[in-house]
C-alpha cells in the first residue's frame, strides 16, 4: 500500500527492540538462589545472529556484597562459567526467533496516524470494508506475518 514501514526501518527497530535473557537469567536457571552478577566485555552487544557471549573469556562473575558495613563479598559458589554459558545459549537460541518475528510484526504496520488517517478515508468515502484501505493496510501485515 505504499506507507508501511521500510525493510531498514523495521530492521532498525529489531536490533534496538532485541533484548535476549542476560547472563544472570541463565545463572538463575541454573541456580534459583543466584547472587551477584556479570561483567560482560562491553564492546559487544546481542543483536539478532550476534550472540555477544560466544566464550567464556568474555564474561566474568562479580561477587555479590552485602550492603552493611563492612561491606564485604557474600560467600558464594557460583554456577561454573561454561554451565551459565550453554544455557545462555540455550536461553538465547529459545528466545531469537520468537523475539524477531514479533518486533518485525509489530514495526511493520503503518504508524498509528497512517491508520487512522486511512480510517478516516474510508469512513468518509462510504468504503469502510474488509475491501477498504485501513482494511487492506492492516490485512496486508497480518497476511505477511500470520500469528502462530
Amino acid at each position: 500500500m505504499g506507507i508501511r514501514n521500510s525493510d531498514e526501518t523495521i530492521n532498525k527497530a529489531v536490533r534496538v527492540g532485541f533484548m535476549p535473557p542476560s547472563l544472570v537469567d541463565a545463572a538463575r536457571e541454573l541456580d534459583p538462589n543466584f547472587i551477584g552478577s556479570y561483567r560482560a566485555d562491553g564492546t559487544k552487544d546481542n543483536f539478532p545472529g550476534e550472540p555477544a557471549y560466544t566464550s567464556v573469556e568474555v564474561f566474568e562473575y562479580i561477587n555479590a556484597m552485602d550492603p552493611n558495613p563492612p561491606y564485604e563479598a557474600i560467600d558464594y559458589t557460583p554456577p561454573a562459567k561454561s554451565d551459565v554459558l550453554a544455557k545462555w545459549q540455550e536461553l538465547f537460541a529459545a528466545y531469537e526467533p520468537k523475539a524477531v518475528y514479533s518486533l518485525q510484526r509489530q514495526t511493520e504496520y503503518p504508524q498509528l496516524g497512517e491508520q487512522l488517517d486511512a480510517l478516516f478515508h474510508d469512513l468518509e468515502a462510504g468504503t469502510l470494508t474488509l475491501d477498504g484501505k485501513f482494511a487492506s493496510l492492516i490485512k496486508e501485515v497480518k497476511d505477511t506475518y500470520p500469528k502462530a
